[in-house]
């Protein structure tokens, strides 16, 4: 759904035509792709270091002052606090708990998924590869695996 942007014609300038500010601010903040964009490379960063290869060499190094996994918690509870802070505002704090929990359940069903992939999925082709690096990383599932799914 596309909003038009409300306009303000002034009568300075034989009709110029100006942006309304006090809409365009009331609406609240616009993404910012370069802090999504920082955020998306410290977590394949982040991903890169944990994967059983030797990239981990390369990746786990800090990205300035901060590690990955540092930046990518401040940047997500950055713009979570943007985007929530102003619905707070909007709507109230009753809203903001209720969306919050929606998210958070998101995510970790998300997470479960990825899980249940990589103890069944990434489990069978280390049983059937015999790549220690993959058996290393499930040993206690392929060992208990009634009791690691627990």
């Amino acid at each position: 759904m596309s909003q038009a942007c409300p306009v303000l014609i002034t009568t300075e300038g034989a009709g110029s035509v100006q942006p309304n500010t006090a809409q365009l601010k009331a609406r609240g903040s616009q993404r910012q792709p370069e802090l999504d964009a920082l955020r998306g490379l410290m977590l394949m960063l982040m991903t890169l270091a944990h994967l059983p290869t030797q990239a981990h060499v390369i990746t786990n190094q800090q990205l300035g002052f901060v590690s990955e996994a540092e930046g990518f918690v401040f940047l997500s509870a950055f713009l979570t606090g943007r985007i929530f802070g102003r619905i707070a505002n909007e709507s109230g704090f009753p809203t903001v708990i209720k969306r919050l929990w929606a998210r958070a359940l998101r995510l970790y069903g998300y997470h479960l998924f990825l899980l249940g992939i990589a103890f069944t999925v990434v489990a069978t082709v280390a049983i059937h590869t015999q790549r220690p690096s993959l058996e290393g990383l499930l040993d206690f599932y392929l060992a208990h695996p009634i009791h690691a799914v627990g």
